[in-house]
C-alpha cells in the first residue's frame, strides 16, 4: 500500500484542453487522498478554469512560460516558483503529462528528497533538455524518482488514469473527463 501523501503538487503548465483531459484523473487522486493538500501549478490565464474543478483544489500560477522561455530567460520567476512550492511542503510531486517541458524536470530535480512521479519515459524537447543541462546542471533522465509507464496506442486521459492506478495501487478504473456544465 502506498504512503498517503499530505501535500501533492501537480505540474500542468500545458494547455486548457490538457487540463480538461486531466480533470477526471485529478478528481480520482483527490478522492483517493481526501485529506491531502492538492495544488495544481498552471501557466498564467489557465487559473480561470478553477470554477470548473473541485473547490478543494488549490491553484498556483507559474509566472513563466516553459514552452517559450529557456531557463536562463526566467531565472527569477523559476526561483520564485520553487520557493513557493517549498512553502507547500510537498511530499509528492506529479508530472502527469506526456508532453513535458523543462519546468517539470527542473522542479523535480530541485526537490531530490521528495517523491516525484512522471507519466511516461518520453524526454522533453532536446533543445530544452540541453538548456537544462547547460544552464541548470539538470539531467532530465534522472530528475524524477519514479516513472509510470505510458501506453503508446491509447489516449492521454487513459494514460493519466494509468498514473492514478499506479499511485493508488489499484486495478485500472478509468473514467472519462466530466466537468460540470455552466
Amino acid at each position: 500500500m502506498p504512503v498517503t501523501p499530505k501535500s501533492i503538487v501537480y505540474l500542468r503548465p500545458d494547455t486548457i484542453g490538457d487540463l480538461i483531459i486531466f480533470s477526471s484523473a485529478l478528481a480520482e487522486l483527490q478522492a483517493a487522498w481526501p485529506n491531502a493538500h492538492h495544488t495544481l501549478i498552471v501557466r498564467s490565464g489557465y487559473e480561470t478554469l478553477a470554477p470548473l474543478f473541485p473547490a478543494s483544489l488549490h491553484w498556483h500560477v507559474a509566472r513563466l512560460n516553459p514552452f517559450k522561455q529557456k531557463p536562463s530567460a526566467c531565472r527569477a520567476e523559476l526561483a520564485a516558483l520553487l520557493a513557493e512550492i517549498e512553502t507547500l511542503q510537498p511530499d509528492l510531486i506529479v508530472a502527469p503529462t506526456l508532453n513535458r517541458t523543462w519546468l517539470e524536470a527542473a522542479v523535480a530535480a530541485h526537490f531530490p528528497k521528495i517523491r516525484s512521479v512522471v507519466l511516461g519515459a518520453q524526454d522533453v524537447d532536446p533543445i530544452f533538455a540541453a538548456a537544462l543541462r547547460l544552464e541548470l546542471g539538470i539531467a532530465v533522465a534522472t530528475a524524477f524518482t519514479e516513472i509510470v509507464p505510458a501506453a503508446t496506442q491509447t489516449t492521454d486521459w487513459e494514460n493519466q488514469h494509468r498514473l492514478v492506478d499506479h499511485r493508488a495501487a489499484r486495478a485500472p478504473q478509468p473514467c472519462r473527463p466530466n466537468l460540470p456544465a455552466g
